[in-house]
């Protein structure tokens, strides 16, 4: 039987994020684990993060890895692109976990691209503020074509055909991330692609957010909030510089996480209710 789906992760110096959002793919997907493949292609990450990734390879059962130079965004995605055999690929960035209440999406979005042969695109996450009389039409069950073109184009969770890139050109290579994403914005731009959307079926996690409408980026060296292979030294590491740098949500984050672990003693827990406090009457989210 043909491979139906091939999931294509693209990294950089992100291990602790990639592992989260695979072990959420795979916990959440209603997809068998034999209908599709996960391919990894990093851009040329470090050391100690490609020792990383070649261990999750081997948690996830992961079917091709893809260690590359760190030629940009636009070698990465095509070299993680070109190996993929199932009939649809699932592009994903490695800070982006699928919903457990939105998973049915995908499967749902495979067979509308089965039935709709005219549709070249599936986009699964959030679009940005548009006006839904002028940017969305119906299009099918659930599905809206997009007709904004400032939302056609993401690198965000997408879902596409195999041979998508064949007939509309690769992703321009060594070149910055900018200038490959404008270059292939332009391309969907000047096509008469149909790109529809299915709602959100994933969510960003690289961020953490304040009830307040404000977002704080989460720096790299905080993604052992998310490794699943960080110890509970790292999240007391991560959680005693957030204070001393009086980035409390990022303090928050960390010692809840430790709370998890089942070891919290008196003094963490102390400085988990203070945080807490300050972040609530701050708004903290």
């Amino acid at each position: 039987m043909r491979l139906k789906l091939s999931v294509a992760f693209f990294t950089y110096n992100r291990s602790g994020y990639l592992a989260y959002a695979i072990s959420q793919f795979i916990t959440n997907c209603k997809l068998d684990r034999s209908d599709y493949e996960i391919i990894i292609s990093d851009d040329g990450s470090s050391e100690l993060h490609k020792q990383k990734i070649l261990q999750i390879k081997e948690d996830f059962a992961v079917e091709k890895v893809f260690l590359n130079e760190h030629k940009g965004m636009g070698n990465n995605f095509n070299t993680g692109l070109k190996a993929a055999e199932g009939k649809y690929v699932l592009h994903l960035k490695d800070d982006w976990e699928l919903l457990a209440d939105s998973c049915n999406n995908v499967c749902r979005s495979i067979a509308f691209l089965e039935q709709h042969p005219d549709v070249a695109v599936v986009r699964l996450s959030p679009l940005d503020k548009i006006d839904p009389l002028s940017g969305l039409e119906p299009y099918g069950e659930g599905y809206q074509q997009i007709n904004n073109h400032r939302n056609m184009y993401s690198n965000g969770p997408h879902l596409k055909r195999k041979d998508f890139h064949k007939y509309s050109r690769w992703y321009k290579e060594d070149c910055s991330s900018r200038e490959c994403e404008l270059d292939f914005s332009s391309l969907i731009y000047e096509s008469d692609m149909n790109i529809c959307w299915a709602g959100n079926a994933f969510q960003h996690f690289g961020f953490l957010s304040t009830m307040g409408g404000f977002w704080t980026d989460i720096q790299d060296s905080q993604e052992v909030l998310y490794d699943s292979l960080s110890n509970r030294d790292d999240l007391l590491t991560l959680a005693n510089e957030a204070m001393k740098s009086n980035d409390l949500l990022v303090a928050r984050h960390a010692l809840e996480k430790f709370e998890q672990t089942g070891a919290c003693d008196a003094q963490v827990q102390q400085s988990l209710e203070i945080v807490r406090e300050i972040c609530n009457q701050t708004h903290c989210a």
